[in-house]
């Protein structure tokens, strides 16, 4: 089921529709969640402030983490196969697609950076994205025609033979 939304700042949600999509809280509060810069690859490990939200499609969960701040306005837009599309984006750059255990499937790179299309990347050694087999719905076969017993008529002859 196809789901969008607005996201207004770090925690505000504006025209929802849908189900696919579920803001999630930190623990520890606050209302962002701080998870490794997806970005940078090699040693050492910055930071980043992150609006995430739970995405179901088909019965797979997954994360999708959208680099915000104070000031950040972005149109998502979910098919139901874990694809986005991004729109409208302001004062944010980058936004990924992690596995419930924050595993990098891929991420995106918004036009603020791009300077054009949104860029999707999908670095060496990340975790595969779910794929989902669409099944043609199989017809139930018709029931076979039940035979109908057949009537047998017997003619007796009678004769009189004496």
């Amino acid at each position: 089921m196809a789901d969008s939304l607005i996201l207004s700042g770090v925690k505000r949600v504006l025209k929802h529709t849908g189900e696919d999509l579920l803001l999630t809280r930190p623990k520890r509060g606050g209302d962002t969640h701080k998870i490794k810069e997806w970005w940078h690859g090699g040693t050492g490990s910055q930071y980043v402030d992150c609006t995430i939200f739970d995405v179901t499609a088909n019965g797979q969960k997954a994360k999708l983490a959208v680099a915000s701040n104070g000031g950040t306005s972005l149109r998502i837009i979910h098919d139901g196969q874990l694809n986005f599309e991004f729109f409208g984006s302001t004062n944010v750059s980058r936004a990924a697609l992690f596995t419930q255990e924050l595993t990098l499937i891929e991420h995106y790179v918004l036009p603020a950076m791009s300077k054009g299309k949104v860029m999707t990347v999908k670095p060496e050694g990340t975790a595969d994205k779910p794929s989902f087999e669409v099944k043609a719905p199989v017809k139930p076969l018709a029931p076979k025609p039940v035979k109908k017993a057949q009537k047998k008529v017997l003619k007796t002859v009678v004769t009189n033979e004496d």
